[in-house]
């Protein structure tokens, strides 16, 4: 049955890198950006939701590189409430010790991040999943409170950051949906 959890629901795709190193599931409506190879990729990774994910992963691990975007709609990015994940990778953070995963990021984070909630569970194979809610305030023109479900996966090859946000007030509504999505994240390699 693990591996059932890998099979998209209907409306969805699985969505694989380039390299074959991590597969998630998706909405099949969902824009997927390549961060390193779209010639959209600079103008969102400047994009104020995007500029503060960036600056919270390196908070975790100064190695760390955002590869993938998957959203509803890229055209929200610098106006409105998108909705969106985020892959990252970090090598660096492949040496935590599994038990101090959790421990870690409490004391990393940055002053306008809070952790609401966080547990660790293990994934398929030798993968250890931290799971993390957390309120970000983006203190900007104006003050905006976005609410990510995010994931940080080690397995053997590398480590990845995964974090599914909008706008505090959408959350709810997209609960299941990044339920799923974080849910399906599988390290490949």
């Amino acid at each position: 049955l693990g591996g059932s959890k890998s099979l998209p629901p209907p409306g969805w795709h699985s969505v694989t890198d380039s390299q074959f190193t991590y597969s998630l599931n998706l909405p099949e409506a969902w824009h997927i950006i390549d961060l390193n190879l779209s010639p959209e990729a600079p103008g969102l990774k400047s994009s104020p939701p995007l500029q503060v994910l960036g600056s919270l992963f390196a908070s975790l691990a100064s190695d760390s590189e955002m590869i993938l975007l998957g959203t509803e709609d890229t055209a929200v990015f610098n106006t409105g409430s998108p909705v969106f994940v985020v892959v990252a990778q970090s090598q660096r953070l492949q040496q935590l010790p599994p038990n101090e995963m959790v421990s870690y990021v409490q004391q990393r984070l940055p002053e306008n991040v809070t952790l609401v909630e966080a547990n660790t569970v293990e994934g398929i194979s030798t993968e250890l999943k931290g799971n993390m809610l957390f309120n970000i305030e983006q203190n900007e023109q104006n003050e905006q409170l976005w609410r990510c479900q995010a994931q940080l996966i080690l397995s053997d090859s590398t480590s990845y950051l995964l974090a599914a946000c909008t706008s505090f007030g959408q959350f709810p509504l997209q609960l299941n949906d990044f339920e799923t999505i974080v849910g399906s994240f599988q390290a490949l390699g």
